[in-house]
């Protein structure tokens, strides 16, 4: 099995977090992403983690993006927006413990709630969620207007 290490993002890893974002078709520029990136790891209730490939450089292979979600009438929680992982590892446990990694940081947080969204509605996907300890709890329809177009 590939060596794999956990370490929160930096800024000099944005432009190869852009690639592996474009590979599941999510298109953000470098600039974009290194934008935003900049701005999450400021924040303390946001968390950006990179599974690194120890054995040939400290390249990021895959990358997660978490955040507290707080709201009226739902319990607070962790939310994981975005788990990443370059095709080829994704059988090497990166995203595995990208999850375990934002697990415990949402118990650090003192946040019980852990979930994540998901488009991809694959049985292999239910099961990798379902084999972290996650279970399908709800299926939803997501609406979106952009408002620079109005």
């Amino acid at each position: 099995m590939k060596e794999i290490r956990i370490r929160k993002a930096q800024l000099s890893d944005a432009p190869v977090m852009a690639q592996l974002a474009a590979e599941l078709d999510i298109y953000t520029t470098h600039g974009e992403l290194e934008q935003q990136l900049g701005i999450l790891l400021e924040e303390p209730e946001h968390l950006v983690l990179v599974a690194t490939d120890t054995e040939e450089s400290d390249e990021p292979v895959g990358w997660l993006h978490a955040h507290v979600v707080m709201g009226i009438a739902v319990p607070t929680s962790v939310e994981v927006s975005a788990l990443i992982v370059k095709t080829r590892w994704r059988h090497h446990g990166g995203d595995r413990q990208l999850i375990k990694e934002a697990m415990a940081w949402s118990q650090q947080q003192g946040i019980d709630v852990f979930r994540t969204l998901s488009n991809d509605t694959s049985e292999d996907v239910q099961n990798f969620y379902n084999d972290q300890g996650l279970m399908l709890v709800a299926q939803q329809n997501v609406f979106e207007v952009s408002l620079s177009e109005k």
